[in-house]
């Protein structure tokens, strides 16, 4: 009995200690693959969150251009995110703004530049001007210069055309600006006749082709030779016809700078050595028309008139007359409705056929202004009305031509 009770005490105590025992091992053991469980989670969470940031990063790199913007504008407020936006396209704009300027800065400049070598080619003698290149210089003249500039002096040019028929030619002559706010950028070639010592001594080509004169004149018909320039008449008071032409000329030359023409005088003092055949190419190079100032040799005040080209049909064919006649009757027609514009007395119909040396080489309108005779009035005032009728002559000659 006694070993039986015991072997129960034994059994009893000993399960009970097992049992602890167990129950020990199972908690450690719980405790430890709870740890270990753990561990391992962290580690995981950390690789994954480590291949988040690689790829984010790859990413970034891959399109950093783009983001970057974007990244900018959601992290900033709205104000300043538009505020950007409005700095950045005005910066846009003022560099456009800029690029334009400069652009047209450097057309600007270039057209300077061209104005610049046209003006030094004209002015240059030496080179030498061509029948061809003569409107591009009267071009250069008209649209460089400006109402800084009053006035230029043009010197002879044996180059020119027909500058070889020329027998005295050795004075300038002096373009004068209008510095009138109505500038009409047209040149008037004023040409106040005879004035030149020794003129008569020397004869020039009446004709550029040698051909003789179909009418007479100071020169008669048939003749191939004429005065280089010719003394002129003398009124009766004793003033030289010269002395009466540069006195006009001097009048006219005010009323046109007034009413904003260019004006090319051709002579300005008593002694100018340059022949009817200069005159006329010193015009030609350099004006957009010719009028030459006389007094007929005539003694009866018979009034105004204009040379008109002979309706010859050989000289009509000659050049430079063939290209040119109808344009130097048609200026010729202006200037007498200017006379009776201003009431002064017309001879007849207003023109005489002569063959002058002056319309045989002109390559511009031009014309031979008879004011008068021997017997006409030369006076300060009745000039000043001539110079003024001349200047409505040109003026309806310049409207009929525009339109």
């Amino acid at each position: 009995m006694i070993m039986n009770r015991i072997k129960e005490i034994i059994t009893c105590r000993h399960i009970r200690i097992f049992c602890i025992l167990v129950l020990v091992w199972l908690c450690t053991l719980c405790l430890f693959l709870a740890g270990c469980s753990k561990q391992s989670g962290v580690k995981n969470s950390s690789e994954s969150s480590e291949i988040e940031a690689a790829s984010d990063q790859e990413l970034s790199q891959a399109d950093a251009s783009e983001l970057s913007t974007t990244e900018e504008r959601t992290d900033l407020p709205s104000d300043t995110v538009e505020a950007a936006e409005i700095d950045r396209e005005s910066s846009a704009n003022q560099t456009d703004v800029s690029e334009d300027q400069a652009a047209d800065d450097s057309v600007k400049a270039e057209e300077s530049d061209v104005q610049n070598d046209s003006a030094a080619a004209k002015t240059s003698a030496s080179n030498g001007k061509t029948a061809s290149s003569k409107k591009t210089d009267k071009t250069e003249q008209k649209t460089a210069t400006s109402t800084e500039k009053k006035s230029k002096t043009i010197s002879w040019n044996k180059h020119w055309q027909y500058a070889k028929h020329s027998k005295i030619h050795s004075s300038d002559v002096t373009l004068y600006y209008s510095q009138a706010k109505n500038r009409k950028n047209i040149v008037v070639a004023i040409n106040a006749g005879h004035g030149t010592k020794g003129g008569e001594d020397v004869k020039t080509d009446c004709h550029p082709d040698g051909s003789a004169k179909v009418t007479g004149g100071s020169t008669s018909s048939g003749a191939t030779k004429a005065y280089a320039v010719a003394e002129g008449m003398s009124f009766d008071d004793g003033t030289s016809e010269a002395e009466a032409t540069l006195s006009l000329a001097k009048l006219v030359k005010k009323q046109l700078l007034k009413k904003g023409y260019d004006v090319l005088m051709i002579r300005e003092d008593s002694d100018t050595q340059l022949d009817n055949i200069a005159r006329t190419i010193y015009a030609n190079q350099n004006a957009d028309c010719h009028i030459a100032l006389h007094y007929d040799g005539t003694d009866s005040d018979k009034g105004v008139f204009y040379c008109s080209v002979p309706s010859d049909k050989t000289y009509r064919k000659m050049e430079p007359v063939k290209s040119h006649w109808k344009e130097h009757n048609a200026l010729g027609e202006a200037l007498i409705q200017g006379m009776k514009s201003k009431d002064i007395k017309v001879f007849s119909d207003g023109k005489m056929e002569i063959d002058l040396t002056q319309t045989a080489y002109s390559t511009i309108p031009s014309v031979d202004l008879e004011v008068g005779d021997q017997a006409s009035s030369h006076s300060k005032k009745t000039q000043k009305k001539l110079a003024k009728a001349i200047v409505a002559g040109l003026d309806k000659y310049y409207e009929v031509s525009a339109e």
